[in-house]
């Protein structure tokens, strides 16, 4: 028997098979993916070439809602509409996986892979890992490994590690944690992650005493 798999974990899939897990994809790029993955789901009726950019729009976002787990963040379409999550500024069309979703992706990759007859690979699991170098590498994060704590940073060594200047906006700080958290939870380091939460609390009462709120 042929295995049952929704459009919406189609379209998540595809979301990470283009990357998203620390960056947004855009809506059309999402709907070749899931296309070339499942063509008779994503195609027109009548003409069976043509993807149904409608029944892409609605698995994505049946992914980003409650009842299924919020696995996605994101929205579809032109304009500056601000997300439901507003901490991230206005909308831009692109998705993305939250860490629900990367859970998810973790449970599942292996089986979505088998179940829709792809060869299953390692790719994205080592981009992260290589973007993750830059962490794992930096003095902060190797004094924590040593002492299990963070002592006294600096603004200018988390700007250095997050690459983004001390006065950037809370917004940019936000992203810039939820990237690397999600790059962490991607190869299941959680030693990694810890690592970054606590810095983002250090770093907030930092901004707090240079900025004010």
């Amino acid at each position: 028997m042929k295995p049952i798999i929704t459009n919406r974990e189609i379209a998540v899939y595809a979301v990470y098979l283009l990357g998203g897990i620390d960056k947004r994809i855009h809506t059309e790029d999402i709907a070749i993916k899931c296309f070339e993955l499942a063509p008779e789901s994503f195609s027109w009726i009548k003409y069976k070439d043509k993807i149904d950019k409608i029944v892409v729009v609605n698995s994505l976002m049946d992914a980003s809602r409650p009842r299924y787990g919020e696995l996605l963040r994101g929205r579809s379409g032109k304009g500056t509409r601000v997300l439901r999550i507003k901490e991230f500024g206005p909308a831009i069309d692109g998705w993305e996986l939250t860490e629900a979703g990367i859970n998810w992706i973790n449970n599942n990759k292996e089986k979505m892979a088998k179940d829709l007859n792809i060869q299953y690979t390692s790719a994205n699991r080592q981009e992260a890992y290589q973007k993750l170098r830059r962490f794992l590498e930096h003095s902060l994060f190797i004094e924590f490994k040593r002492n299990n704590t963070i002592i006294n940073p600096s603004l200018v060594e988390i700007a250095d590690l997050f690459r983004c200047s001390i006065d950037s906006p809370r917004t940019t700080w936000e992203k810039r944690f939820q990237n690397a958290v999600q790059l962490a939870q991607s190869v299941e380091n959680s030693q990694v992650i810890t690592f970054i939460k606590e810095l983002k609390k250090i770093t907030y009462k930092l901004l707090t005493d240079e900025f004010g709120d």
